[in-house]
Formats: structure tokens, C-alpha cells, sequence
């Protein structure tokens, strides 16, 4: 199990890299993709219907429909994409991808907040059960 997968391959393989990055990173693990927004060609009426584009795109909604990843997009320069390997069986949904219109930077980075605390918060949680059940099965009665 790896604890990083870094994607930034040919945009037309983007969609068929979201399974394979959840099936090899370990729970908790970071799934980092480059250049998803794409020169804003993946908005409504950007579209330049290149095969690359139209990757970037179902990449993008794979991955936030992925039940499997907690997902954010921080708009620096072309866009990163941050997915988190969920711990549970559901992952929070505190984002959504670009659709319908531009949303603003802070828009944008308040989502990102709030992918970090409830990542954050899950990840807490499953530690402290782990500690916990630990604990209780070294106690005696």
C-alpha cells in the first residue's frame, strides 16, 4: 500500500487513474492530481473538445463521485486535486467539483477547510477507537 500517489499523466488517461490510485493507497493515504482545472477549459462553455479535456473532466467527476475518496480542488496556478483515502466505510462530503459556473477562490479555499477538519476528525476518531480498544483489552477485570 503506498501513502502517495502523484497524478500528472497524458489528460486523455486521467479517468482510468482513479480506481487504480484506490485500490494501491493505504486508508488515510493522499491521491494528488495536477492541472484539473485545465486552463478553465473544464467550465461550461470553455470546452475546447480535445480528447485531454474531455479527460480532465470525467477525472473530475469520478473522483468526487468516488465513495471511496474525500476530495478537494485548490485552485493554485492549473488546479490540484487532493483526495483522501477514506478510513470508513462512507467518507464525509464537504465539496463538490466546478460545475454549472465559477466559484470563487474563497468558495474554494472554505471547501479545502473543511475537506482538511473533516479528514482530520475522522482520522482522530479511528486513532482514538484503535487506543481505545487497545487499552481496554490490556486492563483486567
Amino acid at each position: 500500500m503506498w501513502d502517495i500517489v502523484y497524478n500528472d499523466i497524458d489528460k486523455d488517461g486521467y479517468p482510468a487513474v482513479v480506481d487504480l490510485a484506490h485500490a494501491h493507497l493505504r486508508p488515510g493515504g493522499l491521491f494528488i492530481t495536477d492541472n484539473v482545472i485545465w486552463s478553465g477549459r473544464v467550465l461550461d462553455g470553455e470546452d475546447d473538445g480535445k480528447p485531454a479535456t474531455a479527460g480532465v473532466k470525467e477525472f473530475t467527476r469520478r473522483l468526487f463521485a468516488h465513495r471511496g475518496f474525500l476530495t478537494s480542488i485548490n485552485p493554485t496556478r492549473d488546479g490540484v486535486a487532493v483526495a483522501i483515502k477514506a478510513l470508513g466505510a462512507q467518507p464525509v462530503r464537504v465539496s463538490r467539483p466546478l460545475a454549472g459556473g465559477r466559484r470563487g477562490t474563497a468558495d474554494l479555499v472554505t471547501a479545502s477547510l473543511g475537506l482538511l477538519t473533516a479528514a482530520i476528525a475522522q482520522r482522530d476518531t479511528a486513532a482514538h477507537s484503535r487506543w481505545h480498544e487497545s487499552s481496554s483489552a490490556t486492563e483486567s477485570p
